[in-house]
């Protein structure tokens, strides 16, 4: 049985600095929820809906790969 597409990739921004990325099944919700945290933030979506468990391993790769550039996570990454 195939696994269901029905995950969203984003990065949360403010401005063009990226303040983390994520995963979500509602993009509009979570857009509602970071932007009571972060005033004037916004999501961009990243390519096209995948599974969770691939959703995941983009998610972990994204943060590794902006910690190589810049020796930190992004500032609101916690993982």
């Amino acid at each position: 049985m195939a696994k269901k597409r029905d995950t969203v990739k984003y990065e949360w921004k403010k401005g063009n600095k990226i303040l983390s990325y994520g995963i979500t099944d509602d993009l509009d919700r979570r857009e509602s929820e970071h932007q009571r945290e972060v005033s004037g933030s916004h999501l961009s979506k990243v390519g096209n809906k995948t599974t969770e468990e691939a959703a995941r391993v983009w998610e972990s790769n994204s943060i590794e790969e902006y910690k190589e550039k810049r020796g930190r996570k992004p500032p609101r990454n916690k993982k």
